[in-house]
């Protein structure tokens, strides 16, 4: 018989979830459910079985029911190509699903609860690329296989998504698609409008963030960090979405009218060396820091040294060397990135600067800055030329126009993901306390 009133206590449930969950991460690996026994002897729970769950509805659209899942790592395997620790996917897998969930929600269109765009296959990330191109279309009337769309939806791994309707905009459906559209315009250009701020307060939060003595705080002000950091991530994505949102592709269709074959490259051409673009920037100053070491004779003996000591850069280096200077100076802003700079068992260059101090080496007698601006510069007056040669006059104002817009999308696109990475950092840092204290406890001489 059905017992009267609640047999555990709230405690208990929480405990009873949280083990589950451990199980599903364990057993799982955080993608196959399972199904478990369990005994409660009033104090303590046991598990009793767990085994994996072989039958599980599928979560889908209903208009894509009959149509597959195609499961591809395109988009994640350079920036995600390890395979994933329990941590770094149980805080990647809801982000990865908000990213692409949230706009659309936004926007008004309905995801069915359960549907997953993200998962772990022999322990590496990927997409459902049919999946991502059936939402665009069903929420927005875009297809997928058409218009620039069909590069972005094939760098998914999508392969051709069945869409049987032949005006996407007709009809109560078709108005539904064209009020988000709408909606979705509004939202971009708000967003824009305040990304300034945005990437502000994201600079504050993080900043204190470096600041702050974790090793101070309570168990509970631990928590209430990762929440607050869980709760920075949720906020700026809509602002990493909407804000990034891709104006390249109408340039390179404009651009593919008068060089079939070569919008893409004539787009790539045109917008060389152009803009702020923060993953360039990188580059540039690292070439301008290895010609700053050519001239700097204690950062010379540093960089000839045998074996190379590139931890020690602070030690060996004197306070009062231009080199040292302008490399503080490059880790106070790009600290933050790293290599693989997603996964939060990466460190990051303020953390280990190896990589950049070996490429400074290896670059240094050779490293010319005003040569690589000069390259691009002709090849942009070389892109010019050809456009004034095919294109009508009447028509380059507007190319012009959109050039600009492009150079600016993609100055928003590189510092919204710089921004994004330096609130991961500050999760780094935090769990990386987290784990100090584990280990610490785990020692029997340990005090935590």
């Amino acid at each position: 018989m059905p017992a009267a009133s609640q047999v555990l206590s709230d405690e208990n449930i929480r405990r009873l979830g949280m083990l589950i969950q451990r199980v599903f991460d364990a057993l799982g690996c955080g993608e196959q459910h399972q199904d478990i026994e369990w005994v409660f002897d009033g104090k303590d729970f046991a598990l009793v079985q767990a085994r994996p769950v072989t039958a599980l509805p599928r979560y889908t659209i209903d208009g894509f029911r009959n149509q597959p899942d195609v499961w591809s790592n395109m988009n994640l395997r350079e920036v995600m190509p390890l395979v994933q620790s329990t941590l770094n996917w149980s805080l990647k897998k809801p982000f990865l699903n908000t990213v692409f969930s949230a706009p659309l929600r936004t926007m008004g269109y309905q995801i069915p609860p359960g549907l997953q765009v993200a998962r772990l296959y022999q322990g590496r990330a990927y997409f459902n690329g049919n999946i991502l191109g059936w939402l665009l279309y069903d929420a927005l009337g875009i297809d997928p296989r058409g218009m620039g769309a069909q590069e972005k939806y094939d760098n998914f791994g999508g392969r051709e998504v069945e869409i049987s309707e032949e005006k996407p905009y007709r009809g109560i459906k078709g108005c539904k698609r064209l009020g988000r559209l709408i909606k979705g315009a509004f939202i971009v250009q708000k967003i824009r409008k305040n990304t300034g701020k945005c990437f502000n307060d994201v600079n504050c939060f993080t900043g204190a963030m470096l600041k702050e003595d974790l090793k101070s705080l309570t168990k509970r002000d631990l928590i209430k960090k990762i929440t607050e950091i869980r709760s920075a991530t949720i906020e700026f994505i809509p602002v990493y979405v909407f804000g990034s949102a891709e104006v390249t592709f109408p340039f390179i269709k404009t651009l593919e009218k008068y060089f079939p074959g070569k919008g893409r490259a004539m787009s790539n051409a045109l917008m060389a060396g152009s803009g702020d673009i923060t993953s360039a920037e990188h580059g540039y100053r690292l070439a301008g820091m290895a010609k700053v070491a050519r001239g700097d004779a204690a950062a010379r003996r540093f960089f000839s040294a045998e074996p190379f000591p590139p931890l020690l850069w602070e030690k060996e280096l004197p306070d009062e060397s231009p080199f040292k200077q302008s490399f503080r100076n490059f880790l106070a802003d790009y600290g933050h990135r790293g290599i693989y700079e997603l996964d939060i068992i990466n460190p990051r260059w303020r953390e280990d600067p190896s990589f950049l101090l070996n490429t400074i080496r290896s670059t240094m007698e050779t490293a010319d800055p005003g040569k690589t601006k000069a390259s691009q510069k002709e090849k942009v007056d070389e892109a010019w030329r050809e456009v004034n040669e095919r294109v009508p006059f009447y028509r380059r104002g507007s190319i012009n126009k959109m050039l600009i817009q492009s150079v600016k999308g993609a100055e928003r696109k590189e510092m919204g993901k710089s921004m994004l990475v330096k609130i991961f950092e500050s999760e780094r840092i935090l769990f990386q306390e987290i784990g100090r204290r584990l280990a610490e406890r785990g020692n029997p001489g340990g005090t935590g």
